[in-house]
């Protein structure tokens, strides 16, 4: 039980830092978007980025393995 700790103790942080990196880029692209572009076009890049953000969910699952009967 005491492995289990730690090792949540030490991947807490990285999801959090995680989650600021995210958000940190999100602010970049949406200042990108605004600069270059206009302010209809700052929905689409959203739906683009949470689209690419699925795609990379489901190609990270591993394959589930096959039992015969």
């Amino acid at each position: 039980m005491l492995a289990a700790n730690s090792n949540l103790a030490m991947f807490n942080p990285l999801n959090a830092s995680a989650i600021y990196l995210g958000q940190g880029a999100g602010a970049a692209i949406g200042a990108l978007v605004l600069l270059y572009g206009s302010l209809g076009s700052l929905g689409w890049v959203a739906a683009l980025c949470a689209a690419t953000g699925v795609v990379v969910l489901i190609l990270g699952i591993p394959p589930a393995k096959q039992t015969r009967p």
